[in-house]
């Protein structure tokens, strides 16, 4: 079960990320600013973060300072879904600003614990699901979601919309506002 650690001060939005991510088969761990964050990570390393950027005690610049310094976790993929996205983060994997369609963080969050399994995958494991007897590849070409797999689609819960619909939930119809 892949795992997630959600870093946003908003606790009802935090809460309900929290929610998405739990009904879509990930282990979630959930912290309020970059301090706390950094004491989850010297307790576990999660296969990838979403981080809100404009947090008190410790906002998310400072946490991936922090982020970086421990060689355990420094290469943990980070994604950024603050107000605050339009600025270029070093460090960050992806970016989306708030609002944004919960089924494209989603897509995105899988294909890149997808990509990160590949990569950290151990050289007897195959690599690929076409290298697995009786396994067909996951689609490609026009028209396919190249970051939600058949695999990640089964674990999203039936309603959560895809990256190409237009149709989707949105961080301000979970939060209410965006501020």
């Amino acid at each position: 079960m892949p795992a997630i650690l959600i870093v946003d001060d908003d606790t009802d939005l935090r809460d309900a990320l929290a929610e998405i991510f739990a009904a879509a088969g990930y282990s979630v761990t959930t912290a309020a600013n970059g301090k706390e964050a950094l004491a989850c990570l010297d307790e576990h390393r999660p296969n990838v973060i979403l981080l809100d950027m404009m947090m008190p005690v410790m906002d998310g610049r400072a946490f991936l300072e922090g982020k970086r310094a421990r060689p355990a976790v420094a290469d943990v993929p980070v994604v950024v879904a603050s107000a605050s996205a339009s600025d270029e983060v070093p460090g960050a994997t992806a970016m989306f600003g708030k609002p944004c369609d919960v089924g494209e963080l989603l897509g995105t969050v899988a294909g890149i614990v997808h990509q990160s399994t590949l990569v950290n995958a151990p050289p007897s494991a195959p690599t690929t699901t076409s290298q697995q007897p009786g396994k067909q590849p996951p689609e490609v070409g026009v028209g396919a979601d190249p970051w939600v797999t058949p695999t990640s689609r089964e674990r999203l819960p039936a309603n959560t919309p895809s990256r190409k619909g237009s149709a989707g939930v949105s961080f301000s119809g979970v939060r209410g506002r965006v501020g």
